[in-house]
């Protein structure tokens, strides 16, 4: 009864650390497609933050300016955490 018990938690062992390895490879695309669209998305917004920025500056509207300031930082954070944090969560789920 003991080596039963003993080859079921090496069998079991063993189709689990192939499903992790599978569902890891899986999540490890899934974690690459959201940082791109995390940094897609802060790029989005940098860009709507210069246009709003370049706009104020041309018609001389300080509240236009201070918008897209805000939007363009925003959008540079936004970009960061893509680049820099969501790759990270894969070492959070390591086993």
């Amino acid at each position: 009864m003991g080596l039963l018990n003993k080859f079921l938690v090496l069998k079991n062992s063993i189709c689990m650390g192939i499903l992790l390895s599978v569902d890891m490879s899986f999540f490890n695309e899934v974690l690459k497609f959201a940082s791109m669209g995390v940094m897609a998305w802060g790029a989005g917004l940098a860009v709507v933050g210069i246009i709003n920025f370049s706009e104020g500056h041309s018609q001389q509207n300080a509240a236009k300016k201070e918008e897209g300031m805000g939007k363009l930082i925003g959008g540079g954070v936004i970009f960061i955490v893509g680049a820099l944090l969501v790759p990270k969560i894969i070492d959070l789920l390591k086993v």
